[in-house]
């Protein structure tokens, strides 16, 4: 389980590391004017560490909701996984597929290719759904008969849940250092001519 979590850190740390450089190289021209009127390499630093611990808060917050909420209903989760679908749901399924299609074209008669490509995406998404819907017959991913329970255990421990959450905002701010002092030098002469 610790090798498992080791990897959800490194990658929480690798993403936020990518995006704040991301944004770094793209704010470099404000960054630039932030220190010609007076910011200090200090103050950079904290803004995108700030960021860093912002945005650590709230995925840790969001990740033990999401978790929380599908362990209190896995059972019901793996219920409705098991039942086929029914023929409502299917037809809504389709019937929301055509609507997002008839969205489609009427982006591209009025031209605007970013409605058309959204409700093309949102058709083919919802088509794939449909059709993998009419297929589904259900999926017995707990056997009872295997592993001699009739519910899937579904206990949280809340420590563990805890130290999840703290680490990840841990390593979002460790991912964020890296760009937070990328930021903190840069030269405010060079970046007011950056382009």
């Amino acid at each position: 389980m610790r090798t498992l979590f080791s990897i959800v850190y490194l990658v929480c740390a690798a993403l936020v590391l990518a995006i704040f450089w991301a944004i770094v190289q793209e704010k470099t021209r404000d960054i630039g004017i932030l220190r010609a009127v007076g910011a200090s390499r200090t103050g950079v630093l904290w803004i995108f560490l700030r960021y860093g611990v912002l945005i650590g808060i709230v995925g840790s917050a969001l990740g033990v909701l999401l978790a929380w909420g599908v362990v209190a209903r896995i059972n019901d989760i793996h219920d409705f996984l098991g039942t086929p679908a029914t023929p409502a749901v299917q037809g809504i399924a389709w019937v929301a597929t055509a609507a997002a299609a008839v969205l489609a074209v009427r982006g591209m008669l009025r031209n605007s290719a970013l409605q058309t490509v959204f409700w093309l995406f949102a058709a083919i998404g919802l088509g794939v759904l449909a059709t993998l819907l009419h297929f589904h017959k259900g999926i017995v991913v707990w056997d009872p008969s295997i592993y001699y329970f009739t519910r899937i255990p579904s206990e949280v421990d809340r420590f563990t849940a805890l130290t999840t959450a703290i680490g990840g905002v841990v390593f979002s701010v460790i991912g964020s250092a890296i760009p937070a002092a990328r930021a903190a030098d840069t030269d405010p002469v060079q970046s007011l001519r950056y382009e």
